[in-house]
């Protein structure tokens, strides 16, 4: 199964996640495709997504269930993987955020259900705050052109995320306040 999706919101894709782990799937591979033209008016007044992200999509075999400690340095190594790819390529910005989810899913999605050690389900919420932290950190690295991030405070780690990733584009403030919690 091949699906489209190009949406910004965390409730959006937190609702495709879910329809996609319900109904048994799990991504094998996922792109993002530049399909929006930066010349329209929506694009240069805001925050828009300049890429749809193509995902192919399996039925999943097994009925595993995995801890998401245990899976955490697989989707760390999966995203570092596609995201120095896409850096180079030179996808930036929102897109490079949203471009993450797709790999991160090839590892979650292999499992019926992921757990925390308590027992709780991991939520597709948690998954993509998970994720949007993982991007963040890996970003500020490429963006200050170093691995160690200790001395940056969060005011400043905030204002280069936000002006590498928005420029001086429009935001919702939900956005920007889970960009600061990244």
């Amino acid at each position: 199964t091949c699906t489209v999706f190009a949406h910004k919101s965390t409730e959006a894709w937190e609702t495709i996640i879910n329809a996609l782990l319900n109904s048994g799937l799990y991504l094998t591979a996922s792109w993002p495709v530049h399909t929006e033209m930066k010349a329209r008016l929506r694009a240069s007044e805001s925050a828009a997504l300049a890429s749809s992200i193509y995902m192919v999509c399996c039925k999943r075999t097994e009925k595993k269930t995995a801890y998401f400690n245990e899976i955490k340095p697989q989707i760390e190594v999966r995203i570092k993987e596609k995201l120095d790819q896409f850096w180079n390529e030179g996808i930036g910005g929102s897109d490079f955020f949203i471009s993450a989810i797709g790999p991160a899913m090839e590892v979650f999605g292999k499992y019926e259900g992921v757990e925390k050690l308590s027992g709780e389900k991991v939520s597709a919420k948690e998954l993509l705050e998970y994720i949007r932290k993982s991007v963040s950190e890996y970003a500020l690295t490429k963006i200050l052109k170093s691995p160690q991030l200790g001395g940056i405070d969060e005011e400043t780690r905030f204002y280069l995320l936000w002006r590498w990733t928005y420029n001086s584009a429009k935001v919702h403030f939900d956005d920007a306040r889970k960009l600061a919690q990244a």
